[in-house]
């Protein structure tokens, strides 16, 4: 009897640490840096044209294995596609390379020098490494997903000839953590989204500013 009443409280004991470290685990999610960043921003632009923006994606549903809903800090993905296409139309705005930047409906009532299709595709795919962290009780950090992210940019003047096309690709990591977590800096999803989407513009029209040689001195689409 006393060698049970032993082992009950030594379960007991153990009982409170287990539930520590479950209740402190959680993820990080973090960049790999793999866009290059623009050394001038805004671009400098001397002749500036109007553009009219269209933006599509190409985003996988939301589910167990393949949740690209979380990057909007929920399940839906149009959450997701909002946080993404207001980050690409900020950086085109910020990009001080435009007159005028037409979007949505008004596309079908002002007419533009150029167009600009951007087309972003995202993609979470779970690792099985998880089950490191599962079976260590959180002990043992793992990754948990790996996130994609490409962005391609095609400008065209206003007959529909192509003069530009950009392909820019960053990845994220996402890791499953225990009670370390609240000492590594790491960010939310949807602030990491907004800024992948930001950056990837930003380079791809950075990228498509330098084709023209002396950009600065005439205009970049003649």
């Amino acid at each position: 009897m006393r060698h049970s009443s032993v082992a009950t409280l030594k379960t007991l004991r153990i009982f409170p640490v287990v539930l520590l470290l479950l209740l402190s685990t959680g993820c990080a999610t973090f960049r790999n840096d793999l866009v290059a960043q623009s050394p001038s921003w805004p671009i400098p632009t001397a002749e500036k044209q109007s553009v009219s923006v269209s933006v599509n994606f190409i985003l996988p549903g939301s589910g167990a294995e393949n949740d690209i809903g979380s990057w909007g800090g929920n399940r839906d993905i149009r959450a997701v596609k909002r946080i993404f296409e207001t980050s690409i139309v900020r950086a085109i705005q910020d990009s001080g390379m435009f007159s005028k930047v037409v979007l949505g409906q008004q596309q079908q009532y002002e007419r533009t020098d150029l167009n600009a299709t951007i087309t972003l595709a995202a993609i979470n795919k779970e690792s099985q490494w998880s089950m490191v962290n599962a079976a260590s009780l959180g002990l043992i950090p793992s990754l948990f997903q790996r996130g994609t992210f490409d962005l391609k940019l095609v400008f065209a003047k206003e007959a529909g000839d192509i003069i530009s096309v950009e392909n820019e690709h960053e990845e994220t990591r996402t890791w499953i953590l225990s009670y370390t977590k609240p000492f590594i800096p790491s960010k939310k999803q949807p602030i990491l989204a907004a800024e992948i989407a930001y950056d990837l513009t930003r380079s791809a029209l950075y990228k498509t500013s330098q084709k023209t040689p002396a950009s600065t001195q005439s205009s970049q689409f003649n």
